[in-house]
């Protein structure tokens, strides 16, 4: 509390301003107790015996000896202690400088007084300007604290209810829309993916529950979620998603194989369209799960006749009326399905691949084996990829006509007609597709050997070989098939190789490749696709897009070309929903 001089510190002991157990120190020095500075040794004596003398505290140090004979302890006399704190020089300050904090040293001094001598005691004395400053200060202090709990709470309020429900929603709505235009474009699989993650994220949106449901039953085979889903639909009323979740239920009903069931349902989607073909569609494809030929073939007709042009109703009136045959042996059944397959041959490039095989396994039920042998060319000619390439409708039930269903009578015809190179790469076509590779790798492999000079039967030999992951033996096959395919009269080896090239990175050498497709045939729409792509790739804009405009002409749901277009808007190339 100093600086004090020694004598100055004497008078504050004896007034009782300090006690012999305060600490002292000279400046810049240790501190120590005055009872154990010996310059301080009487002065600390004399009020020892003081203490004594009127019954006071002994604050001295002291010692018991084994005779319970109490001993004053000497001082230590090596301490140094010089006088030299009335003149401290540059250190010394002066006390109007000096700014004492709020300090409790144990005891509360009530007054302000000055020590006996005039000797001046420092130290906070009820300071009353200080005090108020400390309850300033800690008002404020307690203000600024408040606030930051306060804008801490608010910040972790905000960031939990608002802008994480808030960025979720978005999210999910981003997602949606990518979901979208996935279905728009008959990606199905990736569609099923994104809609489920925005479900995830925004599980009350209800209004996807119609295509999420229909994915999960048709794609994802996961019949009673989807069920669940589309039952919501069902109950909420809201416009044509009633009647087409009900149509998905019966789909479900379907691959659960309850055929009776599903009848009850897409009667009841009927019932809302009399005119809606997914459901006559998927009524035909019931009654033909339980062998009611004729039932089917009344749909299936009904629904062909309103001019539907998806691939399922004619391909199954095509089976109803072979079974027809069978049954009654009238052959009016099989011209009429020849027709109408034939018709949609020359009409779409979808399904074209099976109508073309259902066309020769009717002539091998007709008996009629030379029709059938010049079939094999009509059915293997073609792009494998083309009916997977095209976008269908969501709703119809594709199970009757799925290569799993037709691999057996490709099969069951190949074995009942002479066993050319042409007939065992079928045959082996045919069981790849339904994923039988091992048998199918078989009869390519034979297939191959005995049609060395047939550019067709290579070609097919390729694409299995690719198929099954052997790149170079693949690469090896279409390179001959091309070289015995000269005269390009052959679309197969020509387009598999351009396609090899197209994913090699090779635009120049693809789109020269899909030229000559495209002049082998004019209605080629992969090659015109091919070519628009090319001229794309190689950013020839004004070509890709005249392309581009032709490949519409002939299918509006070649998904290639819609992800084209979906790409040249993204790229500002074309004004969107131009088509």
């Amino acid at each position: 509390m100093g600086p004090y001089s020694k004598g100055q510190l004497e008078q504050l002991l004896k007034t009782r301003e300090f006690v012999v157990l305060d600490e002292i120190s000279q400046p810049f020095r240790r501190w120590h107790c005055i009872k154990d500075v010996p310059t301080f040794a009487k002065i600390v004596e004399e009020l020892r015996v003081q203490n004594l003398k009127f019954g006071g505290d002994d604050t001295v140090s002291t010692t018991m000896d084994a005779t319970g004979t109490i001993t004053v302890t000497d001082p230590n006399d090596d301490f140094g202690f010089d006088e030299t704190t009335d003149n401290i020089g540059n250190f010394q300050k002066s006390m109007g400088e000096i700014v004492y904090d709020d300090v409790s040293d144990g005891y509360d001094v009530k007054t302000e007084h000055t020590a006996p001598g005039g000797v001046k005691s420092f130290g906070y004395q009820n300071d009353t300007l200080i005090a108020k400053q400390a309850q300033a200060t800690a008002r404020l202090a307690w203000l600024v604290t408040g606030a930051i709990l306060f804008g801490v709470v608010a910040f972790i309020i905000y960031n939990r209810f608002v802008s994480q429900p808030m960025a979720k929603k978005g999210s999910a709505t981003e997602v949606k829309n990518q979901a979208m235009e996935a279905l728009e474009a008959g990606d199905y699989a990736v569609a099923l993916d994104r809609f489920q993650k925005a479900n995830r994220l925004n599980p009350s949106d209800k209004d996807l529950f119609t295509y999420l449901g229909t994915l999960q039953v048709q794609i994802g085979k996961q019949t009673v979620e989807g069920r669940r889903k589309l039952q919501e639909v069902v109950a909420t009323g809201k416009g044509v998603f009633p009647m087409r979740a009900m149509t998905a239920i019966g789909i479900a009903d379907l691959i659960d194989g309850e055929s009776r069931t599903a009848d009850e349902h897409f009667k009841k989607a009927l019932a809302q369209d009399t005119y809606y073909a997914p459901a006559k569609i998927n009524l035909g494809a019931s009654a033909l799960q339980r062998k009611e030929s004729q039932v089917a073939r009344e749909w299936l007709s009904s629904v062909v006749e309103q001019g539907t042009e998806d691939g399922a109703a004619h391909l199954m009136l095509a089976e109803a009326n072979i079974n027809l045959y069978q049954e009654e042996q009238q052959k009016t059944f099989l011209e009429q399905g020849q027709k109408q397959l034939t018709k949609l041959m020359q009409t779409s490039r979808d399904y074209y691949q099976e109508a073309a095989l259902m066309l020769a396994y009717m002539d091998f039920v007709a008996g009629d084996l030379e029709g059938v042998m010049r079939k094999v060319e009509l059915v293997l000619d073609v792009d494998p990829q083309m009916t997977d390439d095209h976008r269908h409708d969501l709703f119809v039930y594709r199970g009757r006509i799925g290569w799993d269903v037709l691999s057996k009578l490709c099969v069951k015809m190949a074995l009942g007609i002479e066993q050319t190179a042409r007939v065992k790469a079928l045959r082996g076509y045919c069981q790849f597709k339904a994923g039988s590779e091992i048998e199918a790798l078989k009869w390519v492999d034979d297939a191959a050997a005995q049609g060395t000079k047939d550019p067709l039967v290579q070609a097919v030999y390729a694409f299995v070989l690719d198929g099954v992951g052997q790149e170079t033996r693949a690469s090896v096959a279409l390179n001959k098939a091309n070289e015995l395919n000269k005269k390009m009269k052959l679309a197969l080896p020509v387009l598999l190789q351009a396609r090899f090239n197209a994913r090699a990175n090779k635009p120049a050498q693809a789109l020269k490749l899909w030229q000559e497709l495209y002049a082998i045939d004019d209605k080629s729409v992969v090659g015109l696709t091919g070519i628009a792509q090319s001229h794309f790739d190689m950013k020839n804009y004004s070509e890709a897009q005249s392309f581009l405009f032709d490949g519409f002409r002939l299918s509006r749901a070649y998904r290639p070309l819609i992800r084209l277009k979906k790409e040249a808007e993204r790229e500002g190339l074309l004004p969107k929903d131009n088509f």
